[in-house]
């Protein structure tokens, strides 16, 4: 559970198999309990750093608009995604690693 705020429940499941991931959002009352799901591919760690995060600013959509204006923003934006998919592989194999023990 992430989170409670009344009778409301912020969930994060991940199937240990396939490690798909649901978010939920669980109303329990003495009626009975709904939720409203969304498949994502969030690891709990994710979705804690984003609830946690501050707010898209208007700073930020400005610095995004003025990278995308640039020749090569592609490129710049390959090299980021290349190195946080790296740091992300090397997390996961330090974890396999540790698991294994």
């Amino acid at each position: 559970m992430l989170g409670k705020q009344g009778e409301t429940h912020l969930i994060h499941v991940q199937c240990r198999k396939c490690q798909n991931s649901i978010l939920a959002l669980v109303l329990v009352n003495h009626v009975g309990a709904s939720s409203v799901g969304l498949v994502t591919d969030l690891t709990y760690e994710d979705v804690v750093r984003f609830r946690c995060a501050p707010c898209v600013s208007i700073d930020d959509v400005i610095d995004v608009h003025d990278l995308l204006g640039q020749l090569h923003w592609q490129e710049a934006l390959g090299n980021h995604t290349r190195e946080r998919l790296s740091r992300m592989v090397r997390k996961q194999a330090r974890h396999e690693h540790s698991s294994a023990r």
